[in-house]
This record gives structure tokens, sequence and C-alpha cells, in this order.
């Protein structure tokens, strides 16, 4: 193995864990904002179903 082929892998590895890290958080964001736009629509719903019992009065 010469110094090229040593250095191409060093850098082939580099880039593949920087590409890991970039989609782990990708993944993350992503999550949080369908975990957001859930609860949000959680909240609209239980509010249109309690509202009639709070209300009509």
């Amino acid at each position: 193995m010469n110094k090229t082929d040593f250095i191409y892998r060093e850098y082939i590895a580099q880039e593949t864990h920087s590409c890991l890290i970039t989609m782990s958080f990708l993944l993350f964001f992503a999550t949080l904002t369908t975990l957001s736009t859930l609860i949000n629509q959680m909240h609209i719903q239980s509010n249109q179903l309690f509202k009639p019992i709070f209300y009509d009065k």
C-alpha cells in the first residue's frame, strides 16, 4: 500500500464520517419538526373536542 492510497482511504473515511453526522442531524431535525406538528394537531383536535363541553353554557 503506497502513501497516496493511504491518504485517499483516510479522505474517504473522513467524508463518510461527516456525511453520517450530517444525515443524523437532518434526521433529528426532521423528527423534531414532525413531532411538533403532531403535537400541534393534537392540541387543535383536543381544543375542538373539549370546547363544547366547557363553553356551551
